[in-house]
């Protein structure tokens, strides 16, 4: 597999798609950037479902 096939993880369709169904990824992407923080054990997403309008205005490159 080339670099060219995978999919951005800066584009925010990728970035939420991939986080919204595996949170324990959030969690773990949060704690790494927040290292001198209390740890995050959980997260829950106000708005789960990815939507045209959510996107509007966006550029969604696939």
């Amino acid at each position: 597999m080339c670099a060219d096939d995978l999919l951005d993880p800066k584009n925010d369709y990728v970035f939420f798609r991939v986080f919204s169904e595996e949170p324990d990824l959030l969690v773990d992407l949060i704690n790494v950037v927040r290292v001198d923080e209390p740890p995050i054990v959980e997260v829950s997403l106000l708005n789960p479902q990815l939507t045209p309008e959510r996107l509007g205005g966006k550029q969604l490159i696939l």
